[in-house]
């Protein structure tokens, strides 16, 4: 969800709503999501936004696969 967003803001809420959907979720539950995310990206890709949620900072390119 935060690459489709890449270089948006996305707020708490709607990561939470997008990744469980009809399902009730501790935001401890996105933290720690975006904790092992950011373990394996590696450091600052992802930005904390104070009170205002995550946003994926790094470049984003589109890749396209030729039909064999």
């Amino acid at each position: 969800y935060l690459l489709e967003h890449a270089g948006e803001p996305v707020p708490r809420k709607t990561l939470l709503e997008a990744l469980w959907p009809d399902t009730v979720v501790e935001e401890n539950n996105l933290t720690q999501a975006v904790s092992a995310l950011r373990r394996t990206l590696g450091k600052g890709h992802i930005a904390t936004l104070p009170g205002r949620g995550y946003q994926f900072v790094s470049e984003v390119r589109s890749i396209r696969r030729d039909a064999a």
